[in-house]
């Protein structure tokens, strides 16, 4: 509030009033689980005028399960998660849902968020590693792949490259991808910082076809005789790296060693040794624990910034997966350092966060437009001085409407279902049918984070609504 308001002050203008309880009781609602207030819950809240009646229901949402749902499901859009390979055939890859459920869980739980991103970096070389954080390390497994590739060996670095891309973007901020074959053209990100960066995946074994024994490149085992979508490496020996010209895998010229971008920091990696026990060099470990220490202040930034973004309709940076030169620039640089350090010391809690946010009067302002100096100086409201209006998503319609007919199924994990599609849906692939179920009617009324995520068919009323 205080440095949304000294802007404000700033530029001659106030803030806008607050908005009516039943307004508010909505957004907190959508905002946290996804479905609507009942009747009976909106008119005891607006009759509610105790100073603790916005606290208590926000703790109450907090602590349902249906929270891990809704904010799970944002997490998943960062990872590009699916259960399909993509490509003509488009394949399931048989489990990934375990990812998914972990996702909801560690929401759930309040799983501080510097050990989120240790276990799906590396949460196979950790020394108390477990069930779930194997299960979190199928985030490297999430992307396409190409069963008939042209070029194996050019397919394999596209495979490294999708892990790059998506740990600079979804962590840091960062388009490394941009420095695969050339220098960044706008970020200080050498061509030898992105493949000094690819070393420490570089034994990562590329993605293969399902095989659930000790010698599957692509699934490991979580006991019980249960497999995982899983990170794997080639053994405790790293793999050389080498700069490729142009980004082409036929054109390899010098040696590189694992190092962190120069821009933050730098400097090369020296293990010890791999880990004991484990069949990975702990390469994986040091990077995972560069990108979740304290020291690297931008990831901070960065998840701020998405929890920032969901509850105000855009982040206070408006590219959350951009934080450099061709990004936008924060509109409130103070708020969200002193947000990012408020996070790390409140132990990376989000749910401590998000609480921090929602109790404040800037989040409690009413988001409708009032002709007067602030909508005619700031119509982009750049400023936030009133809540901005915020689309409701197409999962959430969906689900909004299943809960309000009194038919939405609770059932939470597992493989998911499949929605019940038309001919002419189907017919769209490239082998109609192929590889798409059929669930109960009862199945088909779950909540919509756990329909069948297939890369090549969407269920219409999702796509209709811009599903991302």
């Amino acid at each position: 509030d205080h440095f949304i308001l000294a802007k404000l002050e700033g530029e001659g203008l106030g803030p806008a009033a607050s908005a009516g309880r039943r307004e508010l009781i909505r957004r907190v609602y959508f905002d946290l689980i996804g479905l609507p207030p009942t009747y009976e819950e909106v008119e005891s809240f607006a009759a509610d005028d105790s100073p603790g009646a916005l606290e208590s229901l926000v703790d109450r949402l907090l602590a349902k399960p249906q929270y891990g749902e809704r904010w799970g499901r944002h997490w998943l859009d960062v990872v590009r998660f699916a259960q399909t390979n993509g490509y003509e055939r488009d394949g399931e890859k048989p489990l990934a849902w375990r990812y998914r459920d972990y996702v909801i869980r560690s929401f759930n739980q309040d799983k501080p968020y510097n050990r989120f991103v240790l276990e799906q970096l590396a949460g196979d070389e950790l020394d108390d590693s477990n069930r779930d954080s194997i299960i979190a390390t199928g985030f490297y497994r999430l992307g396409v792949w190409d069963d008939e590739p042209d070029d194996k060996r050019m397919a394999e670095y596209d495979g490294l490259d999708d892990m790059v891309v998506a740990i600079g973007a979804s962590f840091m901020g960062l388009t490394m991808g941009c420095a695969r074959c050339h220098d960044h053209m706008y970020d200080p990100i050498p061509q030898k910082d992105y493949y000094s960066f690819l070393a420490f995946l570089h034994n990562v074994r590329y993605y293969d076809k399902p095989k659930y024994d000790k010698s599957s490149s692509t699934y490991a085992s979580i006991g019980n005789n249960e497999w995982a979508l899983a990170v794997r490496e080639h053994g405790d020996k790293p793999k050389e790296t080498k700069l490729l010209i142009r980004g082409n895998a036929a054109t390899p010229a010098a040696l590189v060693k694992p190092s962190f971008p120069a821009v933050l920091g730098g400097g090369e990696v020296k293990l010890s040794g791999p880990p004991a026990g484990k069949s990975s060099t702990g390469l994986r470990r040091a990077l995972a624990e560069w990108v979740s220490g304290e020291e690297n202040f931008l990831t901070a930034r960065v998840m701020v910034n998405r929890v920032w973004q969901h509850l105000f309709g855009r982040g206070i940076v408006r590219t959350p997966n951009d934080f450099g030169k061709r990004g936008l620039p924060p509109t409130h640089p103070e708020l969200i350092d002193w947000l990012a350090r408020d996070f790390i010391r409140g132990g990376w809690k989000i749910k401590r966060l998000q609480k921090l946010i929602m109790l404040s009067s800037a989040y409690r302002m009413s988001s409708r437009v009032v002709s007067g100096e602030a909508s005619r100086r700031d119509p982009a409201n750049d400023l936030f001085w009133r809540q901005n209006m915020k689309r409701l998503e197409a999962e959430a319609i969906r689900d909004s409407i299943l809960s309000v007919a009194g038919g939405l199924n609770s059932e939470m994990g597992g493989r998911g279902f499949f929605p019940k599609l038309g001919r002419e849906v189907i017919a769209g692939g490239s082998r109609p049918g192929w590889g798409w179920g059929v669930s109960s009617r009862k199945g088909q009324s779950r909540r919509s984070v756990y329909i069948y995520t297939k890369r090549g068919t969407l269920m219409p009323l999702i796509e209709g609504f811009d599903y991302t």
